[in-house]
């Protein structure tokens, strides 16, 4: 089937979003490729309803401007064609006819289903956080909500965030379905996460020399303070200095020893 001529660069028009060809669908247009697909998934019923090249040109501009109006993006619409080969569209009764434009679109967007979406906003956001990283979203709404509540959403549990979820979660579907928050999904720099370990720098010779010197005064002040707990044996070792005989000869050698003092100095049998 043709597709119309214009690319989408050359032209402002919004609609040409879904009209113009493009290279990485082999020339078609993104509606000429929907038409495909459903042609493919309903084999001659979908077909039949065009009688003529200017009824499929029709139903090609009024979805265009359909997914125009709605902002549909096109990862809704390959949610769409996949809830349309599973049946999963809850809007169709008779799921052997093709959708019209409501029911597609009802398919391309399913409710989001609070409670899962809170469990996969707090699993993807822990994902995200990791140095490994890896995190995927159902849906970008969900990650912006996430976003939005913050270091919040990590501590909290279903019970105690679900109010404030549900109302954040809404919030953030109706302004990216508005156009006024972005459907994109920033992709984090892992490169700034690794910290590398930092370099030792080297010490001139000056530097070292200076290092080592104020590394032995603090060991001579260590050496010269008094050590603690040992009280008892200081206040033997000073009275056997003013009265020798008050103190025995054993508890003066166990006193000096734990002092650090030659007994052989004192004039002490060892």
């Amino acid at each position: 089937m043709s597709s119309t001529s214009l690319p989408a660069e050359r032209c402002s028009d919004p609609l040409l979003r879904w009209l113009a060809p493009r290279e990485k669908l082999a020339g078609l247009s993104p509606l000429d490729q929907l038409y495909n697909r459903l042609d493919g998934l309903f084999p001659t019923r979908f077909r039949a309803q065009f009688p003529d090249t200017d009824s499929v040109e029709n139903w090609k501009r009024e979805w265009a401007e359909g997914f125009t109006a709605e902002r549909v993006t096109f990862d809704e619409i390959a949610t769409g064609i996949d809830a349309l080969r599973g049946g999963r569209d809850p809007m169709r009764r008779d799921k052997g006819w093709p959708p019209n434009f409501t029911e597609f679109l009802a398919a391309c967007r399913p409710p989001i289903e609070h409670e899962a979406a809170y469990h996969e906003a707090v699993r993807e956001m822990r994902r995200r956080h990791s140095a490994a990283g890896g995190d995927r979203w159902s849906h970008p709404a969900i990650f912006r909500a996430a976003a939005a509540i913050g270091g919040d959403l990590l501590s909290s549990t279903w019970p105690g965030m679900r109010a404030r979820w549900i109302d954040v979660l809404d919030d953030c579907l109706a302004e990216i379905r508005a156009g006024r928050m972005s459907a994109e999904i920033p992709k984090v720099d892992r490169s700034a996460m690794r910290l590398d370990a930092p370099k030792p720098r080297v010490l001139t010779a000056a530097e070292q020399q200076a290092r080592d010197a104020e590394l032995a005064a603090k060991l001579n002040e260590l050496k010269d303070r008094p050590k603690p707990g040992l009280e008892w044996a200081r206040r033997l070792v000073e009275r056997a200095e003013l009265n020798p005989s008050s103190v025995t000869a054993t508890a003066l050698r166990m006193a000096r020893n734990a002092l650090g003092i030659n007994n052989h100095t004192h004039g002490e049998a060892a």
